[in-house]
């Protein structure tokens, strides 16, 4: 994930592996989600690629969202592959949030270039 944001300070730049959990015991590794925390912008970027819908729940979401706002960031990214299968079904889910999707340029301005189309 680091080599699609090839200018983010190395310094202030922090990596994680999320493990999303399932069952009573939460011991079930559903899924992995690479992040990155940028302390100087206070952005968390979480890479979900190509997961298919069923692995990111609402209680993944939420789980994110708190690990990322106790890191000390003030906005979160969810990067989804532009070509994804379920686009559709991701547009649908943030929209209940009121998330708002970024364009290629926006990302690019946000994360240094690195995207490719």
């Amino acid at each position: 994930m680091t080599s699609l944001m090839p200018n983010l300070p190395g310094e202030t730049t922090r990596k994680f592996l999320f493990d999303a959990c399932a069952g009573l015991s939460g011991t079930e590794t559903l899924n992995q989600y690479p992040c990155i925390f940028e302390a100087e912008s206070k952005r968390f970027f979480v890479w979900l690629g190509d997961t298919d819908l069923s692995l990111f729940t609402k209680s993944t979401f939420m789980n994110l969202s708190n690990f990322a706002e106790s890191s000390g960031a003030t906005s979160i990214c969810f990067l989804v592959f532009h070509a994804h299968r379920q686009k559709t079904q991701y547009k649908s889910l943030f929209r209940v949030i009121d998330a708002r999707r970024l364009r290629t340029q926006a990302l690019q301005d946000i994360i240094g270039g690195g995207v490719d189309r």
